[in-house]
């Protein structure tokens, strides 16, 4: 967990748990777009170079719509993923 995740989730975590329960996912908004932000700076000096998510690690569609927004394709490996 990095230290940035660690200090927006811990203040609010037993709210969170009291609230929907155990057990649950959290998503870091903030870590997944740094993450990507990051990747696609790695690769920039690529010509063509484009990022592609794998549907199929984290269908989620708000985590979708988070990878649209930054830009990614998409990688499909069943009709059920489109």
């Amino acid at each position: 967990m990095s230290p940035s995740f660690r200090e927006r989730l811990f203040p609010g975590l037993k709210g969170i748990a009291d609230h929907y329960k155990t057990p649950f996912h959290i998503y870091d908004e903030a870590g997944i777009r740094e993450t990507g932000k990051n990747l696609k700076t790695a690769f920039s000096s690529i010509d063509g170079f484009k990022e592609y998510y794998a549907v199929k690690a984290l269908p989620n569609p708000e985590i979708l719509n988070i990878m649209k927004d930054m830009g990614f394709g998409f990688d499909c490996s069943s009709e059920p993923e489109l």
